[in-house]
């Protein structure tokens, strides 16, 4: 499914403090600082990807178990890295931000793990590789 990505100074109120984008489904909530970052908008469309892969239940699930949230996060993370993003930056984000209790390294080893076995269905779609 094609996402519908938006970014004004107003959206800017809508995303979490801690957060640069958001997705809702299809529609990813971009910081009009960040609207220009293919690698972040790769980690929101794999979001969506996700969703589509798991059904309705994924967003109770998400929100209910730690463990679903850790996987589905570090994997948009690990798609976030082979665009091209800093896989400390991701970690620490991963670390930081999804109240998983995990530490900075398990963060990393689990994006890291994604990334090597590239075991991340439909993500060649969600990455811009010219240039």
């Amino acid at each position: 499914m094609q996402s519908l990505i938006l970014s004004h100074k107003w959206i800017n109120k809508l995303i979490p403090k801690h957060f640069d984008a958001v997705n809702l489904y299809f529609v990813i909530l971009v910081r009009t600082a960040f609207k220009g970052d293919d690698a972040l908008l790769a980690h929101e469309r794999y979001h969506t990807t996700q969703v589509d892969h798991h059904g309705p239940m994924y967003i109770w699930k998400y929100y209910r178990d730690a463990d679903f949230r850790l996987k589905m996060e570090a994997q948009a993370y690990a798609v976030q890295v082979i665009a091209g993003a800093d896989i400390d930056a991701c970690a620490g984000s991963l670390y930081r931000n999804y109240d998983l209790n995990i530490r900075l390294s398990e963060a990393k080893a689990q994006i890291y793990m994604y990334v090597i076995n590239m075991k991340l269905p439909g993500v060649y779609g969600l990455i811009n590789v010219a240039g």
